[in-house]
């Protein structure tokens, strides 16, 4: 296994930025609180808003202002709004495969980058939304592939009919583009890994503290499922968090990165390798982010 894929090899705390579309659903907020409540290893460097556009939000610059302040939200609630800095990322979409899109967020990537080889280590993009701050941050600075690990929520297993998803569909160029660049990525697919983090509002009310964190979370997701609190929602996010506490807890594979078409399928694989998730232990994360919090959010 090559070093830049073994993520338990990295120093702790890691150094990680998170990149989330905060405000698209409700899952994104388990994984910032669960990259606040794991200081032994994760240093957090910065949060960024990435842009999404669905029944949530009026167009992707929306989105991405709407998770700013979501960000925000929970970074004041946890009273870590002083120590990590909420970045606004991409208004929209990259037009093509060779410009990147302006932002805080891309320039904060690359700084954190430049940082980081200083020290002489790589960091962590954390990204759980459309690749688009990500991207650009490669465009501008193609010298971050040798400074950065990318762990990102996104696609299908390669045998499902295609690998479209609300995170690649959301900037499709954006994740050809980090398919095809060669910087380290690990990905964890959607359907077929991350879709085993299934869990209840009744679940959930057994598992959370009753303090501002925990009360919160429960009710954006009964706001969420409102129709039926035992209908199972998939806590998509928290897996790319928990692929950087606990990699044990997965089974990976190492191979060539696949190509990704216009049409959201795979076909082919580039001369790159790329690190997969082929499977996850829900029960695992569920356990370690519920502890976690139980044990930070009064502190």
């Amino acid at each position: 296994m090559e070093n830049k894929f073994d993520l338990s090899s990295f120093k702790r705390p890691c150094t990680v930025v998170l990149d989330t579309d905060t405000y698209n659903e409700i899952d994104d907020q388990f994984a910032l609180l669960y990259s606040l409540y794991s200081p032994e290893d994760i240093r957090l460097a910065g949060v960024t808003a990435a842009p999404f556009h669905n029944n949530r939000s009026e167009n992707y610059a929306d989105g991405m202002e709407k998770s700013y302040q979501e960000i925000c939200r929970i970074l004041k609630m946890t009273g870590k709004e002083k120590d990590v800095p909420a970045l606004r990322g991409s208004t929209g979409r990259l037009p093509d495969r060779h410009t990147p899109v302006e932002s805080e967020a891309a320039d904060f990537l690359i700084a954190q980058g430049a940082e980081c080889a200083a020290r002489g280590e790589r960091f962590i993009i954390c990204a759980i939304g459309a690749l688009t701050n990500v991207a650009s941050a490669l465009l501008k600075a193609p010298e971050l592939k040798e400074q950065s690990v990318v762990v990102w929520l996104g696609g299908h297993i390669l045998s499902h009919s295609e690998a479209r998803e609300f995170n690649l569909q959301g900037d499709v160029t954006a994740s050809q583009t980090i398919f095809s660049c060669g910087v380290p990525l690990i990905q964890i697919p959607c359907f077929g890994v991350a879709s085993d983090l299934q869990i209840t509002l009744a679940e959930l009310r057994e598992q959370l503290p009753s303090n501002p964190v925990g009360n919160y979370l429960l009710e954006i997701f009964s706001d969420y499922m409102r129709y039926d609190e035992n209908a199972p929602k998939v806590i998509w996010d928290i897996s790319a968090v928990a692929a950087i506490l606990r990699p044990e807890i997965f089974r990976w594979e190492i191979a060539p990165a696949p190509i990704l078409t216009d049409n959201c399928t795979w076909q082919g694989e580039a001369a790159h390798v790329i690190k997969r998730a082929e499977k996850l232990d829900s029960k695992a994360i569920f356990d370690d982010l519920f502890a976690k919090i139980r044990k930070y959010a009064n502190s």
